[in-house]
C-alpha cells in the first residue's frame, strides 16, 4: 500500500489535504510526518495505536473501579452508580468502535458523575481513603489523557 506525505504534525488544520485523501487512515511515522493510507472499508480513521490502547485500558479501569467501589450506598445510589459506570463503558465503546466525539462526551460526563458518587461514598463514612482518592484520580486522568491523545491525532 503506497503512502504519500500530506503535512507535518503541527499543521492538521489543512482540511484540503484531508479532503484529497477522503478514504484514508492516519498513521504516524518516525519523523512525525502524518501519512494517510487507504483503509479497507474506505473510512478515515483518526485513531492511532496509543489512543486505542489508552481507551481499552480505560474500559478495564472503569469496570475495575465499579467492582471495587460497589456498593456505594442505598438502592437508589447503587442504581445510579451502576448506570454511571455503564455510561462510561458505553461512551468508551462508542469512541473506539465508531470514533464519534459523542462517545468521549458521554465518557467524560459519566466520569464526572462517578467522581461525585465516589465523593458521596467517602463522605458517608467510607474508610478506604486510598481507594477513593485513586478512583477519583483515575476518573479525572483517563479522560484528560485521552483528550490529549485525541488532539494529537486531529480529533
Amino acid at each position: 500500500m503506497a503512502q504519500a506525505p500530506v503535512f507535518q504534525t503541527g499543521c492538521f488544520c489543512h482540511l484540503q489535504h484531508i479532503c484529497l485523501y477522503a478514504s484514508a487512515k492516519l498513521s504516524l511515522c518516525a519523523n512525525d510526518t502524518i501519512f494517510l493510507e487507504t483503509s479497507e472499508d474506505g473510512r478515515v480513521s483518526l485513531m492511532n495505536k496509543n489512543l486505542k490502547t489508552w481507551l481499552i485500558v480505560s474500559i478495564v479501569f472503569a469496570v475495575a473501579g465499579a467492582v471495587m467501589l460497589f456498593p456505594i450506598g442505598g438502592a437508589a445510589a447503587n442504581t445510579v452508580f451502576v448506570l454511571v459506570k455503564i455510561g462510561m463503558v458505553t461512551g468508551l465503546v462508542i469512541l473506539l468502535a465508531s470514533q464519534k466525539i459523542g462517545g468521549y462526551c458521554t465518557w467524560a460526563t459519566c466520569s464526572i458523575l462517578a467522581i461525585i458518587m465516589t465523593a458521596i461514598k467517602w463522605a458517608g463514612g467510607g474508610k478506604q481513603y486510598f481507594l477513593y482518592v485513586l478512583s477519583m484520580i483515575v476518573d479525572i486522568a483517563m479522560p484528560l489523557a485521552a483528550y490529549r491523545l485525541m488532539k494529537k491525532t486531529g480529533y
